[in-house]
C-alpha cells in the first residue's frame, strides 16, 4: 500500500460562500494547491493564508471525464470473472432466430421482449465459435454481440457497488497536510471538485424489442431477462451543483455506446485483461443537453457521505492487511446499503460476488492511483467513444428512404400499441 488506509476524508460539499469572508457569491476560485478552500477574491485568499498554511496540503485533481473509461473497464472485467455465475443462455445452443430485425413477443405474464429459445438438452461443441452457439444468426457479428448482451445481464448492483466502494477506499482516504509529502487524490468534473458520489436506481428507458426473455426446450418454461425497471448506475455530484452519470449496464438493452479502454490498462495491473471498446454511457452536460434522458430516477444513496460506510474502511483495511481477504461481516454495512437501495434482500450469490469483487476492484484502482505508478497521469485527455451497432442499424440515419427506414416504420405501425 502507498498510504495507510484509516478513515474517509470528505471534500467540500457545497460551494455557497467564501471560506474567508463568508460572502455569498456565484463565482469562486479554489486554492490551486489544496483544491478544498474556495474564495470570492484573491484578496480573501491572501488574507486567509496565515490560517490556511497551518493545514495546507496538496491535491491531485483527477478529471472524471478523462478517468471514467477505466471505471468502465473495471465493470467490464467484473462481468468476465469466474466469480460471477454464467448465464444459462450462454451455455446452450439458441434454436430460434432472434436477429436484430425480429419483433418482440408477449410472454404469458404479459411482459414483452425478444424471445431467445434455448436447447437446454445439449451444449454446443464449441463455446468459442459463436455461430455454433447461435446457428441462425444473420452473421457472426450478430452472434457475438448477442452473446455479450447476455453475458452482461444480472448482478449489476453488486458490481456497481464494488466500484464505488473501491473509489471510497482507494481515493477518499488519502490526505495531505502542512508537513506532509503525500498528496490527496480527488475527482473533479471540469473546474469543480466532486463533492458526492453514490448509486442511483430507477427505470431505464428500454423499448420492448431491446428486452430479452428466454424459453427452455426441455419443459417450455419462460423467464425474463434483466429488468429495466431495476436499473443501477453511478452518480457524481460537484460542489457547484452539477451532476454526471456513469452507466455501464445499458449494453444488455442494446444501448451500444462504448469507450476504448485499451489506453487505460497498464501491463503491471494484476489479472489484467484487455477488452478494447467497453460499454459506457457518460451523461455529462453536453449529452444531457442534446440527448433524451435514459433513466427515470426512483432513489439514490450516497456512498461518499454515508457515515456507516466510513466505519467499514478501517475494519476493511485491517482485515485485508492481515488475512488478504475481507469477511462478509466486515462488509455488512455495504450489504445493508444495497438492500436499502434496492428494497429487497440480496441473494447469497450477490453477497458473495460483492465481497470477493470489492477486493479486486481496490487492487485495480490502487494500481493506477498509487504515486509509485500514477498511471492515471498518462490517460488520454479525450476518451475515444464509439458505437457497437447491429448490421444495418444506422441505415435509417444515413439513408432515410432506405429499406431499413421502411422496416422501422413498419415495425412502429405494427407495434404501436406495444410501445411504452
Amino acid at each position: 500500500m502507498c498510504h495507510q488506509v484509516s478513515q474517509v476524508h470528505l471534500p467540500p460539499e457545497k460551494l455557497e460562500e467564501c471560506y474567508h469572508c463568508k460572502k455569498k457569491s456565484t463565482t469562486f476560485d479554489f486554492c490551486k494547491s489544496c483544491a478544498e478552500r474556495a474564495y470570492c477574491s484573491r484578496e480573501c485568499q491572501r488574507e486567509d493564508w496565515p490560517r490556511h498554511k497551518s493545514n495546507y496540503g496538496r491535491t491531485d485533481r483527477i478529471a472524471l471525464e478523462e478517468f471514467y473509461p477505466f471505471l468502465a473497464w473495471t465493470f467490464e472485467s467484473a462481468n468476465h470473472m469466474d466469480m460471477k455465475p454464467l448465464h444459462m443462455a450462454t451455455q446452450y445452443r439458441i434454436i430460434n432466430s432472434p436477429n436484430p430485425d425480429v419483433f418482440p413477443l408477449p410472454l404469458p405474464d404479459g411482459w414483452q421482449a425478444k424471445l431467445i429459445m434455448i436447447d437446454d438438452t445439449q451444449r454446443p461443441t464449441s463455446f468459442f465459435d459463436k455461430m455454433q452457439w447461435f446457428p441462425k444468426a444473420s452473421e457472426p457479428k450478430v452472434a457475438r454481440k448477442l452473446h455479450r448482451r447476455i453475458t452482461y445481464s444480472g448482478y449489476v448492483l453488486p458490481v456497481v457497488t464494488s466500484i464505488a466502494a473501491a473509489i471510497l477506499v482507494e481515493m477518499y482516504t488519502t490526505t495531505s497536510g502542512a508537513e506532509s509529502d503525500e498528496r490527496r487524490l480527488r475527482f473533479r468534473y471540469r473546474s469543480s471538485p466532486i463533492s458526492d458520489f453514490g448509486i442511483v436506481t430507477g427505470s431505464a428507458d428500454v423499448k420492448n424489442q431491446d428486452r430479452l426473455a428466454y424459453s427452455k426446450k426441455s419443459d417450455g418454461t419462460y423467464f425474463r431477462g434483466q429488468d429495466p425497471d431495476e436499473h443501477y448506475c453511478l452518480y457524481f455530484a460537484t460542489a457547484r451543483g452539477e451532476e454526471v452519470i456513469l452507466d455501464c449496464a445499458m449494453f444488455t438493452f442494446n444501448m451500444c455506446l462504448t469507450v476504448d479502454s485499451t489506453p487505460y490498462i497498464s501491463s503491471g495491473l494484476p489479472n489484467v485483461a484487455t477488452f478494447g471498446h467497453v460499454p459506457a454511457v457518460f451523461t455529462e452536460r453536453i449529452l444531457r443537453k442534446n440527448a433524451p434522458a435514459l433513466h427515470k430516477e426512483r432513489k439514490r444513496m450516497s456512498i461518499l457521505r454515508d457515515p456507516k460506510l466510513h466505519e467499514v474502511v478501517e475494519t476493511y483495511a485491517e482485515e485485508r492487511n492481515t488475512s488478504g481477504s475481507v469477511s462478509q461481516t466486515a462488509l455488512g454495512p455495504f450489504i445493508n446499503y444495497m438492500e436499502t437501495l434496492s428494497g429487497r434482500s440480496l441473494t447469497e450469490v450477490e453477497k458473495d460476488i460483492f465481497c470477493r469483487l470489492v477486493q479486486r476492484q481496490c487492487v485495480s484502482l490502487h494500481h493506477v492511483l498509487c504515486p509509485e505508478n500514477s498511471h492515471w497521469k498518462n490517460f488520454p485527455k479525450e476518451p475515444m467513444v464509439g458505437m457497437e451497432d447491429d448490421p444495418g442499424q444506422l441505415d435509417a440515419i444515413n439513408d432515410p428512404k432506405g429499406d431499413s427506414a421502411k422496416r422501422r416504420e413498419q415495425w412502429k405501425q405494427r407495434n404501436k400499441h406495444q410501445r411504452r
